[in-house]
């Protein structure tokens, strides 16, 4: 007990007392620095949340794109595999691609050919970059190569200037290149 007066007395300067001494007696927190170490918890907390949010879309457009070269690489082996031509069909409602395989004799359009493949994606894909145009169609025929009317076929994932490393496709009549949308165009990465 003479300790904790000893104590209590040196804290509020009636007694001399080593530093050390003062130390041990102050032993506890004060209520205002509770306060700004929690207020000051709480800033952190929500400057990483909107940073995670923002991170969560980039790497679902960059996955997004990966998984679509992955899948228009794979329907170009089938062509070849199978020696059939096949059609990769884009929907933007919902966000979806077909693929559909064509027999020798059979008519290759969208309202034809056998479904082997269905898949939707997150984000919708345009042919332009504001989104305005849906993708249209990607015909592969039996060695692989792919047919349009123009070429390169530009694929956007959107929303575009993000920053994603890739939120675009460049394919064309050999190959099937990830990208990035710079602001005018897609250029390869």
């Amino acid at each position: 007990m003479h300790r904790m007066i000893g104590y209590l007395g040196c804290l509020r300067g009636i007694y001399r007392c080593s530093w050390a001494q003062k130390k041990r007696a102050k032993n506890g927190f004060t209520l205002t620095e509770l306060v700004v170490v929690i207020a000051i918890i709480g800033i952190l907390l929500t400057i990483v949340g909107l940073n995670f949010s923002q991170l969560q879309n980039k790497y679902t457009i960059e996955n997004q794109a990966k998984e679509l070269k992955t899948d228009l690489s794979d329907l170009r082996l089938r062509a070849i595999q199978r020696k059939n031509d096949y059609m990769a069909i884009f929907n933007n409602s919902p966000q979806q691609m077909t693929f559909k395989s064509y027999t020798t004799n059979e008519q290759i359009s969208p309202t034809t050919g056998k479904v082997e493949l269905s898949k939707n994606f997150k984000y919708s894909t345009s042919n332009t970059p504001t989104g305005f145009a849906a993708c249209g169609n990607i015909q592969v025929d039996q060695r692989g190569y792919i047919w349009s009317a123009q070429t390169p076929i530009y694929i956007y994932i959107q929303p575009t200037g993000t920053e994603a490393h890739y939120d675009c496709l460049i394919v064309t009549t050999g190959n099937i290149n990830l990208g990035k949308y710079n602001g005018t165009t897609c250029v390869y990465q």
